[in-house]
């Protein structure tokens, strides 16, 4: 894997107590398992050599990280929220090769390219301007705005009428990113993720935390984008 998801709040909740130097072992451990997408070797002598820990101090550091956040089983040190994320990755690497056998994008996925190209066609100030005025209560919102109806299709499998929900959910996440982006918050921090669950509700819109969270990735993604190309134009 060349990207993971990685959350602040999530990793400081079960790392408050590691020090400088554990900390340290514990990212580079993580970052060579997703990388690699297998275990960490039985042998410590071995993964000494792949940290490149050479003094006692670093070595004890690694020690203590495997003994505490990692299991040892038959194939060496696993850990148990990197298997579940490259499960996760694997799954739409599957879901997209699936599509790709039967001739190309789906439905769900040629109405998203819409939606992206319809996007980028805005700019970025406009978009935000748009999208705070469907976030903020008043009268022209008295009734639940949903910005991509769907037409209920028996032929959709529960993968595809998913992504069609998260592409529901992206609009509702981009001004919230535009927000934390501006004020240099991360966009994946509780504050945007409640706040997207908030709108999602307003909406009658169907969430679990992992389609809030992709939301919220595909709409920095956009916004990056977007802010880029502004940016070249200006």
């Amino acid at each position: 894997m060349n990207f993971y998801r990685r959350f602040p709040a999530d990793y400081a909740n079960d790392t408050r107590h590691l020090d400088f130097i554990h900390h340290g072992a514990y990212t580079l451990l993580l970052d060579h398992c997703y990388s690699t997408e297998r275990p960490l070797p039985a042998d410590h002598g071995e993964i000494y050599r792949l940290m490149c820990a050479r003094t006692d101090l670093e070595r004890g550091a690694i020690d203590s990280v495997l003994r505490e956040f990692f299991r040892l089983g038959q194939r060496g040190y696993t850990h148990k929220r990197v298997r579940s994320e490259i499960e996760r990755c694997e799954s739409k690497k599957e879901v997209l090769r699936a599509n790709g056998r039967k001739g190309g994008l789906s439905k769900v996925a040629n109405a998203k390219q819409m939606l992206g190209k319809s996007l980028a066609s805005q700019t970025l100030d406009s978009r935000r301007q748009t999208l705070d005025k469907d976030l903020k209560p008043g009268p022209q919102n008295t009734r639940p705005v949903i910005p991509l109806p769907v037409q209920k299709n028996e032929n959709l499998s529960p993968e595809q009428i998913r992504y069609s929900d998260v592409g529901r959910l992206v609009f509702g996440a981009l001004s919230i990113v535009s927000r934390a982006r501006s004020m240099n918050r991360s966009t994946q921090s509780t504050d945007c993720r409640e706040e997207l669950k908030e709108w999602a509700a307003r909406n009658n819109l169907p969430y679990d935390a992992t389609m809030i969270s992709d939301a919220l990735d595909v709409a920095d993604g956009k916004t990056r984008a977007l802010a880029k190309s502004a940016a070249k134009g200006a």
